[in-house]
């Protein structure tokens, strides 16, 4: 939420470009970390260039190639070994349903989730001074498991454990052509 505004009152833009639903106005384009380098997220007094908002803005601009070589990688994991456990959720004491007062409803404690993130990118001179080229790659790979309701079980796995495994691959090329001292291409 920004200055009060609800999700489809929102607009986020790549490179000056408009990256929400145009019909819902929700949603929006996820880059690798590597591709970004500059973010600015204004909440109120913006300009018309950034239309169809009443909430905020969140505006990224890529990187770019320039005239010398640059890579780099990054990585990290969180892994749960350094995760707080949370904490169980069991039924109310209403005494309305003997089978179910005060009953465990869910193993939070028994919860797992770790997520590792992968990433790089290189840019460069393709031709120097006119053509430049700029590359990035992430892939984020979480695991979790989670402990179901214990008492409907019928819904989930057998056992009441539900495992996930999640991949999620995110890529940018970009590349930046001077066609002249007052064009640029991109």
């Amino acid at each position: 939420s920004f200055g009060g505004g609800g999700v489809s009152e929102n607009s986020y833009y790549i490179n000056g470009l408009p990256v929400t639903n145009p019909l819902s106005q929700i949603g929006s384009t996820q880059l690798p970390w590597g591709a970004i380098a500059q973010t600015s997220v204004i909440t109120g007094g913006f300009g018309s260039e950034f239309g169809r908002s009443i909430g905020g803005v969140v505006n990224i601009t890529t990187r770019s190639g320039t005239n010398n070589w640059e890579t780099g990688v990054s990585y990290s994991v969180t892994p749960n070994s350094l995760r707080s456990k949370q904490k169980d959720i069991y039924y109310p004491q209403t005494g309305s349903d003997s089978h179910l007062d005060g009953k465990l409803h869910f193993k939070s404690s028994a919860s797992t989730s770790q997520v590792q993130q992968y990433g790089g990118f290189v840019g460069g001179p393709l031709i120097e001074d006119k053509l430049f080229m700029f590359i990035a790659a992430e892939k984020n790979t979480s695991t979790a498991g989670n402990a179901g309701d214990l008492v409907n079980s019928n819904t989930l796995s057998r056992d009441g454990w539900v495992k996930t495994h999640n991949e999620t691959n995110r890529y940018l090329a970009k590349f930046d052509w001077n066609i002249s001292d007052d064009h640029r291409l991109e």
